[in-house]
Formats: structure tokens, sequence, C-alpha cells
């Protein structure tokens, strides 16, 4: 989670020195600093306690704490886009400032991992990890910080196991390609006999057990993270993902109503809290959860959530568009009316299976950082419109 490290280790040792009348200490400019980043983002303000900390850093270039808290918002910040290398960029600078003013600190080293994480990949993060981690001084570090360096430990063994989702030892015997299909080599074979193809594909071995090692790392350092930090929504989203992808609801749901004990306010909780619901099969349960979710997001957000649009067909689409207030909620919420299978119940199951749907879809494919919501992507319209494979 974007949380600031107020102060701690040094700058809290030894008793408070007392200030010259008119004159402060040497701390405070760097306190009220830290302090008033801190309150911009709890408000969500990151690129506002971003400006406010470099602002400090232009009186005080030396200042370690400031420097490092830079680094660790900007490597929050950063997409993992190639090109928006800007604030990936920055990020880097900070913390290698950081870690020039006190070297082998386990705040710097977790910064500049985040921030290798998403320039080169996850193998250029783990040493940097490993060596925060094993640091005598990580320890004397706040919980919220520790959080955050077991939190991007987590991100570098999941990306890992990523590489290996739902690939297959490939099969002794493609279907043989057809002469007008031969021409464009062996690519072409997987639809020459589709049926054969997918009968043989059906019957491959998986290598997911290629990364099993990986996974049950990354679900342990997610688990710490969410234990040190509670309201840490970056560690609880991706445990959540993986106990979804792993089936394992009973524990999702475990420490999604966690999440939303200790972020009440936040709408992300409380939407993964009825995907939970929903594939535990309490769909009522799971309406409330989504209704409160969707009262807490902005009017955009929350239409985008809502619209019916991306399930209906080229031809209804095209004819919905070209109606006055075609995306007016109440014109949506007719829509889910006219698509409720049972009106006794107490729930909307469509309408509950597609929020699951969207909720599912943002939480896996999404990428931290990112300005594209998961469910925007080809494979998050995919599985909005058709559900898991």
């Amino acid at each position: 989670m974007l949380t600031l490290w107020l102060l701690a280790g040094s700058l809290l040792a030894g008793p408070p020195a007392v200030p010259q009348a008119g004159i402060q200490t040497q701390t405070d400019p760097v306190r009220q600093a830290l302090a008033e980043a801190a309150d911009l983002v709890a408000a969500g303000d990151t690129s506002g306690a971003i400006g406010r900390l470099e602002l400090a850093v232009e009186s005080r270039p030396d200042e370690f704490q400031l420097l490092a808290e830079l680094a660790w918002l900007y490597g929050f910040q950063a997409s993992y886009v190639p090109e928006d290398f800007r604030e990936r960029k920055a990020a880097e600078d900070y913390a290698l400032r950081a870690w020039k003013l006190e070297p082998g600190h386990p705040s710097a080293l977790g910064a500049l991992a985040l921030v290798r994480l998403k320039q080169l990949g996850p193998q250029n993060s783990g040493q940097l990890l490993d060596r925060a981690l094993a640091s005598p001084r990580f320890a004397d570090l706040p919980a919220d910080r520790r959080a955050d360096v077991y939190y991007v430990q987590g991100l570098r063994y999941a990306r890992e196991a990523r590489d290996f989702e739902g690939l297959v030892r490939r099969p002794e015997k493609l279907p043989v390609a057809t002469p007008t299909c031969s021409a464009f080599g062996l690519f072409c074979r997987n639809f020459s006999h589709p049926a054969a193809f997918n009968e043989m594909l059906e019957r491959a071995g998986s290598l997911d057990f290629l990364a099993a090692d990986e996974r049950h790392q990354a679900l342990e350092a997610f688990r710490t993270a969410v234990r040190l930090d509670p309201p840490h929504i970056e560690a609880l989203s991706e445990l959540l993902l993986i106990l979804a992808d792993d089936g394992a609801w009973g524990e999702y749901l475990q420490y999604a109503r966690r999440g939303v004990e200790a972020n009440p306010e936040a709408p992300r909780t409380h939407l993964l809290l009825g995907l939970g619901l929903h594939r535990s099969g309490h769909t009522e349960a799971a309406a409330e959860s989504f209704e409160r979710g969707l009262a807490l997001l902005s009017p955009e957000l929350r239409d985008a959530y809502g619209s019916p649009l991306s399930l209906l067909s080229v031809e209804d689409s095209a004819r919905l568009w070209s109606r006055p207030g075609s995306e007016d909620a109440q014109n949506f919420r007719a829509i889910w009316a006219k698509l409720d299978p049972l009106y006794l119940t107490g729930a909307n199951e469509r309408w509950v299976e597609h929020l699951a749907r969207v909720t599912h879809a943002d939480l896996k494919f999404g990428e931290q950082g990112g300005e594209i919501r998961g469910s925007e992507t080809d494979p998050g319209r995919i599985y909005v419109r058709y559900g898991p494979p």
C-alpha cells in the first residue's frame, strides 16, 4: 500500500533537542513534509504527495527518508508499460540516491527492487529483495514498510509463476496440415483439424507444477504483507487472485472480509468480497456487497461496471447506441431487468454474475500501476462476455 514510513531509527533515537527560541529543530522540516505527504496519500493524491516531498528535497537533498519515500511512491505509481518510463526512471534515481547515503538499507533496497521488477522483470529484483529481507535492519522498519517489501517479494514470485500459467506439454503429433494451410507453416496446423487438435490439447500434461514453488512463495509473501498491514489493498488483491485461481474460496472469504474491515471505505474490497460470495453460492449476500462497492465508486466507473453493452450483439449494441440517452442508468436497469432469470428471488442473478465477472477480470487481467482496467483488455472482454473457460 502507498503508506509512508514516517520517522523511525535515528530520527527517534535519543532525547529530543530543545530548540532555541524562534529556531526549528533540524528534523522539523522533514517531519512536516512526511506528515503532509502522508495526508495526501491517504486522500488518494499520490501525485500531490510526490510534489510535496520533492519540494522538501530541494532544501534537503541528502535526507535519506525523503529520498526513500519518493522512490517508493514513484515505484508504486509507475506502470509496466515500456513507453511509460518517466516514473520508473524517477523511482530509480531516488532509490539510488537513498542507497548511496545508506548502502544496504532495506528500505532503499526494497524500493529499488520494485522499480527493477517493473523495468526488467522478476529475476532482476530477486537479489535486491533477498538482501533487504536478510538485513539486520529490516526488523527495525515500521510494519507498513515491511509489508511493502513483502508485497514486492510476492509480485516477484507471482510474475515468475504466471509465466507457466496455462502452459501444457507439446503434443507429440500435431494434426497434419491441409495442402492449402501448409504454406503457413506449423502454426496453421492448429486450425486445419481443430477438433483433433483440441482433443490432443485436453490430454496434454500441464506445466503448472514447474512453478509450484514460486506460487507458494508468492502466497506466503502476500499473506505476510496483509498480516503486517491489514489495509494493504494491493497485497490483499494479489493474495485473493491466487486463492481465486486455486478455487480456495473459503480462505478467500476470510481474507476478503478482513479487507473490508480494514478498508470499509474502499470500493475494491467490497467488490472483491462480492466476487468470493458469488463464487461460494451466496448470491444475495454477493449482491449486497456489490451494491456497497458500487455506491463508493465514481459515477463514471459505476456505469462502466454496470453497463450491459459488452454483452449485446453488434447489431443490438449499435441500435442501443443510436437512441438518445443510451448510456443512462435507467436504460441499463431496464436491460438487466429483462435479463433477470428469476423474478421471485431477492437478487438479479444475471446482474450479480456480470459484476462478478467484471471484478474477476479486473483482478486477473489488470496490471498494477496501469491505466487500463483488466475488464477492458482483450482477455478481460472475453471473460466478461463468456465467463470462465
